[in-house]
């Protein structure tokens, strides 16, 4: 090789090898760029799907809660949830085994006399209603705390 050209064609070779170079590392740093972009689309597209699905599960929650809360004061309203609170036994209220083999009344008794013994009314219906009510929240908080990931 000619050392003239070298020192002729020389700066003109590394300025196209620099601008090579410079054209690949531009080429990288936009499709680096372009991934990027689409990266953030794809976990805002998965972002959003998780959101979705978040929300389908708390209206089917909360469809499910008016159901169940509907039910209960349909059940409130006839009295049943009072009746089922004396029959096991937490209201303060203990039932009789009604036998009636082994009584028998005689005419000086009356059905209203003072010496009979009244089965004592339990505390307050509404506070039984409303326990049913807290009971009926508690549980379904309790259900949907089990349905989270990891529980």
């Amino acid at each position: 090789m000619n050392p003239l050209l070298l020192i002729k064609f020389g700066p003109y070779v590394v300025i196209a090898l620099l601008v090579a170079a410079w054209g690949v590392q531009t080429a990288r740093l936009s499709s680096s760029k372009l991934e990027l972009a689409n990266y953030r689309i794809e976990q805002q597209e998965i972002v959003q799907r998780q959101i979705d699905v978040a929300n389908k599960q708390r209206k089917d929650a909360s469809d499910a809660y008016k159901a169940q809360s509907q039910q209960l004061a349909l059940s409130i309203k006839a009295g049943d949830v009072l009746k089922r609170c004396v029959a096991a036994g937490k209201c303060g209220v203990q039932q009789q085994p009604r036998d009636c083999t082994g009584i028998r009344l005689s005419a000086s008794i009356s059905p209203d006399a003072a010496s009979a013994q009244p089965v004592p009314l339990a505390g307050n219906d509404a506070a039984i209603n409303d326990c049913a009510v807290t009971t009926l929240q508690l549980n379904t908080l309790q259900a949907d705390i089990e349905k989270q990931p990891n529980y």
